[in-house]
This record gives structure tokens, C-alpha cells and sequence, in this order.
């Protein structure tokens, strides 16, 4: 393995990275290999942090059994499945508003262009040496007023 220290930053993704395996999202069978390969630290090394380890105990356990959980497992499950759900659509609102302010926005950029006597046409051009990307992280900001009325 080529690193030394397991960061608190590293620590999460790791933690996290085991959730994933304890969820399922990896198939039944975890090992030490794939963790290893992963994020480059010996199994050793990873043991010997306590989030880690409960985090490798957590999925091994729920990996190991039958798949049948208690009553009480289930309900705390589904609690937690609810709250990510109202959490995603609230996350998914706020994006609808926020295309719905863009869509507005450049709408009423448009109407003033055209009022000005230019096509649309003429400004809509690719920028020389410039991605789509590069010029969006310009002037994805709020706009500045001009101090004109």
C-alpha cells in the first residue's frame, strides 16, 4: 500500500464506501481485497480506526444473515428510506425552481435583445477556445446591475 495516514476525510470515504457494501449495493460477499485496492491502505491499517471497523463489523453482519431483518430494524429502515425520499424531493423542488428562475431570467434576455434590434442569432455563437463548460463557470453568478433603468 503506498499511503501512510488515514486522513478524517478518507476515514468518511471509507466508512461511506462500507455503508454502500452494508446496503447491498456490492453484492453479499465483502472483503478486505476490495477496500484494499480501493483506497490503498492495508487492512491493518483501516482496523485500527473505530469508525472503520464498526463501519466493516455493520456491513459483515447485515451481509452474513438471511436478509431477514426484525420488526424493529424494518421500521428504522423505513424511516430512514422516508426522510431520504422527502430530502430528494425537496433537493428535486429547488432545482425545478431554480430552472424555472433561469428559464425566466434568459427569456427576459431575450425580449430586451430583440427590443434592442438584435437577433438572437448574432449573439448565440460558440466562443473561440472556450468549452460550454468554461463559459457557464464565468457567469453562473448573479447578475450585477448595470445602473441602468
Amino acid at each position: 500500500m503506498s499511503k501512510t495516514r488515514i486522513d478524517q476525510e478518507t476515514e468518511n470515504k471509507i466508512v461511506s464506501e462500507l455503508n454502500l457494501w452494508r446496503d447491498g449495493n456490492y453484492g453479499p460477499h465483502l472483503g478486505w481485497l476490495a477496500i484494499e485496492e480501493k483506497f490503498e491502505f492495508s487492512r491493518q491499517a483501516m482496523g485500527k480506526k473505530k469508525r472503520i471497523r464498526d463501519a466493516w463489523n455493520d456491513a459483515k453482519k447485515e451481509l452474513k444473515g438471511d436478509g431477514s431483518l426484525t420488526i424493529e430494524e424494518l421500521k428504522a429502515k423505513i424511516i430512514k428510506l422516508e426522510n431520504d425520499i422527502k430530502g430528494h424531493k425537496k433537493d428535486a423542488e429547488q432545482h425545478k425552481q431554480k430552472e424555472s428562475l433561469w428559464i425566466a431570467r434568459w427569456q427576459r434576455i431575450a425580449f430586451h435583445i430583440k427590443g434592442k434590434g438584435i437577433e438572437l442569432y448574432d449573439v448565440d455563437k460558440p466562443i473561440k477556445d472556450m468549452s460550454d463548460d468554461d463559459v457557464i463557470s464565468i457567469f453562473d453568478k448573479p447578475m450585477q446591475p448595470t445602473g441602468r433603468k
